[in-house]
């Protein structure tokens, strides 16, 4: 099992997180992933999604990213939704960690029949 430690030598801002808030951020991340399916990448894995929660819950209220788009004096801005875990940077660092586990293709490849594991096997 890691430690807040572990988070934040990937997520420095977060060191300032309070004890009983890193404690809920490290057993939800556990509680999401399943521990047969990511063997030896489980702690790894589990780093990534612990910051991002505590990311996200960091950034409740704020509005989320936006993309500006500019032809001469014309322009355009839209609000981003990339999806919950491409919200962060250690989000998405969870979903690469996903496309490495053994015998994965990417969550996508998860979304199978009864033949096989489901998207939530990987992500929870």
């Amino acid at each position: 099992m890691i430690a807040w430690s572990d988070v934040v030598v990937v997520a420095p801002e977060l060191s300032t997180v309070p004890n009983g808030s890193q404690t809920v951020f490290i057993a939800d991340a556990y509680a999401q992933m399943n521990t047969a399916i990511w063997g030896a990448y489980l702690d790894r894995g589990a780093k990534y999604l612990a910051a991002h929660l505590a990311t996200m819950s960091n950034r409740r209220g704020q509005a989320g990213a936006a993309s500006e788009k500019h032809v001469g004096k014309i322009g355009q801005s839209n609000a981003v939704n990339k999806g919950p875990l491409n919200s962060s940077a250690y989000g998405e660092e969870y979903l690469r960690i996903i496309d490495t586990l053994p015998g994965a293709r990417g969550p996508q490849a998860m979304l199978t029949t009864d033949l096989g594991p489901t998207v939530n096997d990987w992500v929870g």
